[in-house]
C-alpha cells in the first residue's frame, strides 16, 4: 500500500503516516523497502486482549514502549480491563477480528470501496 492509502486509512497525511509507522531503507537504485518490520494490529490486538483477560499485564507491557508503559501503568489498563469486563461480560476469545475507524468504519470494507467505488458506479 501506498503511503497515502495509510494515511488516508487513518485520517492523516501520507507524510504524517510515514512518520509514525516507518522508515524508509535503499536496498538499491530505485528501490526502497521498510526499515521497521510491519506489526499485524488484528494479531497483536487478539493477542492483548488474550494476556488482559489472564491478568498478564507483564506480557502487554512487553509489547509498549518503555514511555508507553509509564503512562499506561499495571493500574490503569486493568482498572480499564476491569471496567470493560463488568460492562460486557468475561472475555470468550477472538474470531473475525477486524479494525475500524472511530467512527465505526471497517478499514478493509473502506478500502475495497475506495478502490472498487469508481469501478462498480461506472
Amino acid at each position: 500500500m501506498s503511503w497515502q492509502a495509510i494515511g488516508n486509512a487513518f485520517g492523516i497525511t501520507r507524510q504524517a503516516a510515514f512518520k509514525r509507522f516507518g522508515t524508509i531503507s535503499t536496498t538499491g537504485i530505485g528501490e526502497e523497502t521498510m526499515a521497521n518490520p510491519i506489526i499485524d494490529l488484528t494479531s497483536r490486538t487478539e493477542n492483548i486482549f488474550e494476556h488482559l483477560s489472564k491478568g498478564d499485564y507483564g506480557s502487554v507491557k512487553s509489547l509498549m514502549t518503555f514511555t508507553c508503559s509509564r503512562v499506561l501503568t499495571k493500574k490503569k489498563v486493568m482498572d480499564v480491563w476491569d471496567q470493560v469486563v463488568a460492562d460486557s461480560g468475561q472475555f470468550e476469545s477472538c474470531s473475525n477480528t477486524t479494525i475500524q475507524t472511530s467512527d465505526g468504519t471497517n478499514v478493509v470494507a473502506q478500502k475495497l470501496n475506495q478502490y472498487l467505488g469508481p469501478v462498480c458506479q461506472g
